[in-house]
């Protein structure tokens, strides 16, 4: 859930930031991953998670070690300004390798969670066989249980803010443009131009022949009285002529 909300406040977000802002904010969000992950490889009793359950977690941590480098080469384009133009292309390339970085650690780090968690619960529940309901003791520490939840909640919602900046990445990369996604998306947009048409007439031939103007119709032509010889067809409706 989380993660969900985390998407959504991503997507209001950054469409109105500029590639740069959004590089600094996936940034930050590598190193928090990094760190939370660090912290639960510190705090977990690994002594008693099955073999799956350290697999499941250790791949994802290498994954975030990955895209914390393709993140600053991306930068180091970025400020080159080659992004756009000489690198563009393994620029892209970089950024899709991330986002599938991150989709594979999301899916794996949930995995390890539950299984870490479970075997957290199944120990726990043999250590209190040994004691009365009332005087039973926990196995681990709440700072060990936080390694297990709060650590990989956080790092859950990190990576999925990532992903959400990666994607939009990818989009600009593309693009080659330096704006921000709303305002590319303006600049595609044609451009309305308004129009006045000039009407230019020939002078009568004699004073008899001369034009009055008396307005303007519901579309906005003007209507004028006269010599019908001096309007070509397409300038004049008949309707609104009066010899």
């Amino acid at each position: 859930m989380g993660s969900i909300i985390a998407c959504i406040c991503c997507y209001c977000c950054l469409t109105t930031l500029k590639p740069r802002c959004i590089e600094i904010i996936a940034l930050i969000c590598n190193i928090i991953e990094i760190c939370f992950m660090i912290w639960g490889i510190a705090g977990i009793p690994w002594d008693d998670i099955k073999i799956g359950g350290k697999i499941l977690f250790f791949i994802p941590f290498a994954f975030m070690v990955l895209t914390l480098l393709i993140l600053l080469i991306l930068m180091c384009f970025r400020c080159g300004n080659k992004i756009n133009t000489s690198k563009n292309s393994a620029a892209k390339c970089l950024c899709i390798t991330m986002i599938v970085f991150d989709f594979l650690s999301e899916i794996l780090i949930v995995i390890a969670e539950i299984i870490i968690i479970n075997n957290m619960r199944d120990k726990d529940d043999n250590y209190y066989g040994y004691y009365s309901n009332r005087y039973r003791n926990t196995q681990y520490s709440d700072g060990e249980w936080a390694a297990a939840i709060v650590s990989v909640t956080v790092t859950e919602i990190a990576l999925a803010i990532h992903c959400y900046c990666a994607n939009f990445l990818l989009k600009l990369i593309s693009a080659k443009t330096n704006l921000s996604y709303l305002e590319y998306l303006d600049s595609k947009e044609p451009e309305h131009i308004v129009t006045r048409t000039v009407n230019v007439f020939n002078s009568p031939q004699n004073e008899d022949n001369h034009l009055n103007f008396l307005g303007y119709d519901q579309n906005g032509h003007p209507i004028y009285s006269g010599n019908a010889q001096y309007f070509t067809q397409n300038q004049i409706d008949p309707n609104k002529t009066k010899n």
